[in-house]
């Protein structure tokens, strides 16, 4: 992996040649992936070109979501350059909707607003009324020697430092049992501990439509626990075209500059996005949660200013 870089002598090409070996290896973790996806809707063809399957991936998935009477809950994901944002504005423009808005207890930056950016709550809030799974408890006990299994607020605290002293740059994502008064409960180091209120979803009616922005594996979650007889969930997956560790480096490169440091390159497309993935893979196999597949492959003519997908488009028309 290369260390000094000079701007003036790299394209983004060489650039992203010379970091080939590392982008291979995360390309073959994707690939995998996907071929996990294949096998799970039942796709038998092969493909000389891969973004040919994700093409179908994306039509078979949206074809088999349907709305109805019920509120619709849309959880937005995808690794970093992929344009989650950028599809979830879109359809928040084409279409009212409700935003989903997070809870965290970590500090309020200077421009967010309560109740806009987040709702900011203590730790204290955070573990009241939710109850853990068995296999989140076992989690925490591998992790907290003699802990009793009550979820408390010293609990997250404690949890939340160890979780920092053993520097486990994944974190820790706790699931709940149903009728918690939160959907999940993610600690994020460096930032502090997140979570989805039940609340968010309470009192919508007919025709609505929340979204929301979370990490794949938490939405899996989510959309695990809240009640399907009441919401229509979807999990809605942004990725960007094949090959797919050259298309974020190059996203990545283009925004953040050439000759940034390799560490910074991959923190942003690296071993953290394609682990997210993976593992949420493996999470839709086991709980079978509803899911759309999108490919951000093509950006169309700009609206009033703004920018404007293919994908974005396509996923507007469900909801016309």
């Amino acid at each position: 992996m290369m260390t000094d870089l000079n701007p003036q002598e790299l394209t983004i090409d060489e650039r992203i040649e010379q970091e080939s070996e590392k982008l291979s290896e995360l390309q073959t973790r994707w690939d995998n992936a996907v071929e996990k996806l294949k096998s799970y809707f039942n796709i038998e063809d092969e493909f000389e070109n891969p973004n040919d399957l994700l093409r179908l991936l994306e039509t078979k998935t949206l074809d088999e979501f349907e709305r109805d009477e019920r509120p619709t809950v849309l959880g937005f994901a995808g690794p970093g350059g992929a344009g989650k944002g950028t599809v979830r504005e879109q359809l928040m423009d084409a279409v009212e909707t409700l935003p989903g808005i997070n809870s965290t207890t970590r500090e309020r930056r200077e421009y967010e607003v309560d109740g806009v950016h987040y709702h900011f709550v203590t730790i204290a809030d955070l573990s009241k009324g939710v109850t853990l799974t068995e296999e989140s408890k076992d989690e925490i006990s591998q992790i907290l020697d003699n802990w009793e299994g009550e979820l408390t607020a010293e609990t997250l605290d404690m949890l939340g430092k160890e979780i920092e002293d053993r520097n486990m740059v994944d974190g820790i994502t706790l699931s709940v049992e149903k009728g918690s008064s939160y959907l999940n409960l993610t600690y994020r180091p460096g930032r502090g501990w997140y979570g989805v209120s039940a609340d968010t979803f309470k009192n919508l009616k007919q025709g609505d439509i929340i979204t929301m922005e979370e990490s794949g594996p938490n939405l899996v979650l989510i959309g695990n626990t809240i009640d399907k007889e009441e919401l229509n969930y979807s999990l809605v997956y942004i990725l960007p075209p094949q090959p797919i560790a050259r298309t974020m480096a190059n996203r990545a490169l283009s925004r953040d500059g050439v000759n940034q440091p390799s560490e910074k390159l991959f923190s942003t497309i690296g071993e953290r996005q394609v682990n997210e993935f993976e593992t949420m893979v493996d999470m839709l196999l086991k709980h079978n949660v509803p899911f759309i597949l999108l490919v951000n492959d093509d950006i169309l003519p700009s609206r009033k200013g703004k920018i404007i997908t293919r994908t974005g488009e396509e996923l507007i028309k469900e909801f016309k």
